[in-house]
């Protein structure tokens, strides 16, 4: 299962059997598993996957790492099923983690629970004493937080991010909101990864993926952050090798033909939007310069939305 140079890649954009492509590599990577030399061994469960699982009243909540492109245990998709406000599974594996970014997605543009209720400023929930500033953006809102270990007596501060953009059918516009601020959350991870003095090691943990009532979107997620570093590294991609590494360290069975064909559509997108080619001639400066018009033209550059 080869990858596709950038140019080999494009040619799907344009094939008029794009979606006949899309269904045959679909069956292919859902009837298939990763080869590896060396089977897993039952204490190690499923192909050394490392997760933690809880279950305390009503909240039934999980956690899977998975490998980014070139970092181990890059990301903690994180499987519940209810609210992460009050969630003490969801705060204690926070703090466990060493996490410093939270990305949240959801299956609709609509903003929910607590990110607009601005009298929940702080509260408690077990030992974690939760502080919270709210920062509201066009396409994502933004929290500042600083959970506080009672028991520990020790603090951490954590960016929380909400993704507003609506995921399904997703246009030419959204993919490009989303490519943008998948790169914001990779930088804002990057910020936080200091090292300490003494010769220890970085204190950053994963980045949190978290998408309620839709497990299957936050894999696509690490999918196409894993295929965007992969094309920007490597000017190759291979998407189901990808799904199918991921497959190997996270219990899910299937992805729809949906999410298969948005995370085709959105690399290829991401294409033309960070200028990923290789040609330099004046057509090529002259399409970057109108990949940042149209970024500014629908505000991508996500500008505080106006607060009443």
């Amino acid at each position: 299962m080869k990858s596709e140079n950038i140019k080999e890649f494009q040619k799907r954009r344009d094939d008029v059997n794009f979606s006949q492509l899309m269904e045959s590599e679909h069956r292919l990577v859902n009837g298939m598993s990763l080869e590896y030399e060396n089977p897993p061994n039952e204490e190690s469960g499923k192909w050394d996957r490392n997760s933690i699982i809880g279950n305390v009243g009503f909240d039934i909540f999980s956690t899977s790492y998975v490998d980014g492109f070139n970092i181990k245990r890059k990301f903690m998709i994180v499987n519940n099923s209810g609210s992460e406000v009050d969630s003490y599974n969801f705060w204690t594996s926070i703090w466990e983690s060493g996490c410093k970014v939270i990305v949240r997605f959801d299956r609709t543009s609509k903003r929910r629970h607590w990110l607009n209720n601005f009298r929940d400023d702080a509260y408690t929930v077990g030992e974690f004493i939760i502080r919270k500033k709210t920062i509201p953006y066009k396409y994502f809102t933004q929290l500042e937080m600083t959970i506080e270990n009672i028991m520990g007596r020790k603090s951490r501060k954590i960016t929380h991010f909400q993704y507003h953009g609506c995921l399904d059918n997703i246009a030419s516009v959204g993919c490009t909101q989303l490519i943008f601020f998948l790169k914001m959350v990779n930088n804002k991870q990057s910020s936080y990864l200091i090292t300490r003095t003494e010769g220890r090691e970085n204190t950053c943990g994963p980045i949190v993926i978290h998408s309620i009532g839709c497990f299957e979107k936050a894999v696509s997620i690490c999918v196409l952050d894993i295929c965007l570093d992969q094309l920007m590294n490597t000017n190759s991609v291979s998407v189901p090798k990808v799904i199918l590494n991921i497959k190997s360290q996270v219990s899910f069975d299937s992805i729809s033909l949906d999410e298969y064909s948005f995370i085709n559509k959105t690399l290829l997108r991401s294409i033309r939007v960070l200028h990923l080619n290789d040609n330099t001639s004046t057509d090529s400066d002259h399409e970057h310069t109108s990949s940042i018009s149209r970024m500014k033209k629908y505000g991508l550059f996500f500008k505080r939305a106006s607060v009443p």
